[in-house]
């Protein structure tokens, strides 16, 4: 799940506007699964992916101990933020 970004606070002591709020995600990245934490496997590759807070993809079942998420290009000018990965076998 993607992390999302509140409009600036417009002074001190005054509550931000309620929108828009920007999903901060990116838009090309891959997931890799590895066993040892050296040697890592690419399970998914996801590119030019702009829009929506949640991606849910399949792929084989592989055994692993280890997975990363490698961010190759952010869909906004905002550097991404994942605030949840998920994996289940």
């Amino acid at each position: 799940m993607w992390g999302r970004q509140w409009p600036a606070q417009p002074k001190p002591n005054v509550h931000p506007p309620a929108g828009p709020v920007t999903v901060v995600r990116a838009a090309s990245y891959t997931v890799q699964l590895s066993i040892d934490g050296h040697r890592w496997r690419t399970v998914l590759r996801i590119t030019n992916r702009r829009h929506g807070r949640v991606d849910a993809f399949r792929f084989a079942a592989t055994r692993a101990c280890f997975a990363r998420l490698r961010i190759t290009r952010a869909a906004t000018k905002t550097k991404p933020m994942l605030q949840e990965l998920t994996l289940t076998g």
